[in-house]
Order: C-alpha cells, then structure tokens, then sequence
C-alpha cells in the first residue's frame, strides 16, 4: 500500500461540504443585539444609539426587532424593515450607495483637496523666498544689508 503526500481526499470532500453548507443562505441567528448597535433610537435622547437608550420608545423597537426576528428574518430584512417604519435617519451610518455614498467619501475628498491646497500654497512661499538673496537684498532697498537693517530697527527701539 503506498501512501499519497497531501491532504486526503476525504478531507478535502469534507472542507468543500462545510464550505457550501456555510454559504448557502442559512444565517447564524441574529440577536437584538447586533441589530440595535446598528440602529438610533427616535426618542431625541442624548445618546441617540438604541443599544444605550432605555426609554420607552426604544423598548417599544426592540420588541419590534424581537418580533421579527422570531418571524426568522435576517440582519438585512430587520434593517430594512425597521427602515421602512422609521424613515432612513434611523441607522447608525449612511448607506454605502446612492446619495449616501458622498457622506463616506466628502470627508477623504476634504483632507486630500486641503492637502493639495497646503502643498500649493506652501511650494509658492518657498518658490518666493528663494528669490530673495538674505543677505545682499531686503526689502529697505538696495545696498542694505540685514546686519544694517537689525542695527536700524534696534536704534528705533532703543537700544
């Protein structure tokens, strides 16, 4: 009998089967939980997030979210629904499409564009200050130096 290097095929079956029992459609349970982090309570509290809110109205949402997750809905349906009932506002974070998306990408689209602005600005200074030779030219004219200029300005000084 000669044995064969690798993985046996057997295992290799079984990965595959465990592979396409996770991912046919059949979710985890899903928890009150994971869906109220997701979610703002309509109350106006100070902390708007439902999972930190205890008044009535997030009560009354969570019960909501209780029913259907009893009724065997996933993350995806409870959002959606609970969408429907309460009006888009009543998620954590924007969608990650449509309109919405420029809520995710203004912020990145700010920093670069005040980043190129900066560099801009600050490679024009020094395109200027270069220009300017320190210690045969200033601004006084010319022929006059720095060391006069600082002997001039400590004469208007006093000192």
């Amino acid at each position: 009998m000669r044995r064969q290097a690798g993985f046996p095929a057997r295992t290799i079956v079984l990965f595959t089967l465990l592979l396409l029992l996770g991912s046919s459609g059949t979710a985890w349970a899903v928890t009150v939980g994971e869906i109220e982090n997701q979610l703002m309570c309509t109350c106006g509290c100070p902390d708007p997030s439902l999972a930190a809110c205890t008044c009535e109205v997030a009560n009354t949402m969570r019960e909501e979210i209780t029913g259907q997750i009893d009724d065997g809905k996933n993350e995806s349906e409870i959002i959606a629904f609970m969408r429907g009932k309460y009006g888009n506002e009543i998620t954590n974070a924007p969608d990650k499409s449509g309109f919405d998306l420029t809520a995710w990408l203004m912020p990145f689209a700010v920093v670069f564009a005040g980043s190129v602005g900066i560099v801009k600005v600050m490679s024009t200074w020094v395109k200027k200050s270069k220009g300017k030779g320190d210690d045969d030219h200033t601004d006084d004219g010319p022929g006059v130096t720095a060391d006069d200029r600082v002997e001039n300005e400590l004469k208007d000084f006093g000192w």
